[in-house]
C-alpha cells in the first residue's frame, strides 16, 4: 500500500467521522485546569485553527503525492519523511 492510496482514504474517515463533531461542541462541559479562571486550552478558537491546520496539511500532503508519482519532483528523503509524517498525524488524531 502506497501513500497514494492511504491519505485519501485517511481525509475521507476524518471527514466522515467528524462530520458532527462540530455540533456537538456547544454540549460538552468544559473542565476547569485549575487555573483561577477556569482556562481550558481547546477552546473553539484553538480547536478551529488546529482543524484547519490539520486539513491544509493532508490536504498538501495528498497533492504531493501525484506529483512525486508523476515525476515532478524528486524522491528525496526530506519529502518521503514529510509525508509519512503527515498521514501518521492524520491517523494518529483521532486516538
Amino acid at each position: 500500500m502506497t501513500l497514494a492510496q492511504v491519505l485519501p482514504v485517511v481525509l475521507l474517515l476524518t471527514i466522515v467521522w467528524d462530520r458532527e463533531w462540530p455540533a456537538r461542541l456547544p454540549a460538552r462541559r468544559r473542565r476547569s485546569s485549575g487555573f483561577p479562571g477556569g482556562v481550558v486550552f481547546w477552546r473553539k478558537p484553538v480547536v478551529r485553527r488546529y482543524s484547519l491546520a490539520l486539513t491544509a496539511l493532508l490536504l498538501t500532503s495528498i497533492g504531493l503525492v501525484p506529483a512525486r508519482a508523476g515525476r515532478a519532483m524528486d524522491d528525496v528523503s526530506w519529502l518521503r519523511v514529510a509525508l509519512v509524517a503527515a498521514t501518521c498525524l492524520g491517523l494518529l488524531r483521532r486516538a
